[in-house]
């Protein structure tokens, strides 16, 4: 679409930007259409059978296949975008795509990016790039079909390209108290108990910590099998206040009296300590400068 509207109405485009994608999908110099026919076939086949499972993030952001949090959102995203019928109905339309005849009459400044490891062929965007006059192409680092992640410079090349200046990205950073616990002696608590009443004193133990996280504003980042990882930014009070107030939060978590009863020793609680730090967000993990 971008395409066509480019070459049609250049009055009206400044620039084109063309990211990961194709003239005709499926196709290439010496590729005959029967055998495009039976590559068209078995995708839509691929898309009917796995759609809304989670497995296309193999195909779309590959990167993160090994998330099981994010395969499983990514086949719920499937999901409520469309059902497995009407995606085989989009992808047919897409198949059916086919803007070589138009390239040559795009006559404003294109840029082209793709990922060096994207499914699409990379020769789908070295032909944009030769077809379309005075188009440049950039390969990025990257796996992915759909820009994700800022490492991969496509910011930078696209501020660039339309500004004529670049930038460094900035980095986000926020300044919160990490509470890590941890129970103490677990094996040895694991031997003694047996496994149903592990598990039953490990609900206990989170329970105590989601109804601290609950008050205190903060989130649960990770567990770790006897303990857990958890932060809490200090957006909505001064930085001393809310350090004070995250402290409380694992004075409470390690001397409350219901935690009392899961270290293997008689008065010795899980521990928890909570640290100010500056960090890195991320949705996986705690990442900063005491990580």
């Amino acid at each position: 679409m971008g395409i066509v509207f480019a070459a049609t109405h250049p009055d009206r485009t400044s620039k084109l930007i063309l990211w990961n994608t194709f003239a005709r999908l499926g196709w290439a110099p010496d590729i005959s259409e029967e055998s495009r026919q039976k590559f068209v076939a078995a995708r839509l086949s691929q898309y009917e059978e796995n759609w809304g499972t989670g497995a296309l993030i193999e195909r779309f952001v590959p990167s993160e296949a090994g998330d099981p949090r994010f395969r499983e959102w990514w086949g719920r995203f499937e999901r409520f975008s469309m059902s497995p019928g009407a995606c085989v109905e989009a992808m047919r339309v897409n198949f059916e795509i086919d803007v070589r005849d138009i390239l040559p009459f795009v006559r404003v400044p294109t840029l082209v990016i793709r990922h060096e490891g994207d499914h699409v062929p990379p020769g789908a965007a070295r032909y944009l790039a030769d077809q379309i006059p005075n188009a440049h192409l950039v390969e990025l680092p990257g796996i992915d079909h759909f820009p994700w992640r800022e490492e991969d410079g496509a910011t930078e090349e696209i501020e660039e390209f339309l500004t004529g200046e670049r930038h460094p990205p900035e980095t986000e950073r926020i300044l919160a108290t990490i509470l890590l616990t941890d129970i103490v002696h677990s094996t040895d608590r694991v031997a003694e108990l047996g496994d149903q009443r592990w598990h039953e004193l490990l609900d206990r133990h989170d329970a105590l910590i989601n109804r601290a996280l609950d008050r205190f504003r903060g989130h649960l980042v990770n567990t770790t099998g006897d303990g857990i990882q958890a932060a809490t930014s200090h957006h909505t009070t001064s930085n001393s206040a809310g350090t004070a107030q995250k402290t409380r939060c694992s004075a409470i978590v390690s001397g409350g009296t219901s935690l009392r009863a899961i270290s293997a020793k008689k008065n010795e609680p899980p521990h928890a300590v909570a640290s100010p730090s500056n960090i890195k967000p991320d949705v996986r993990s705690i990442r900063g400068i005491r990580f």
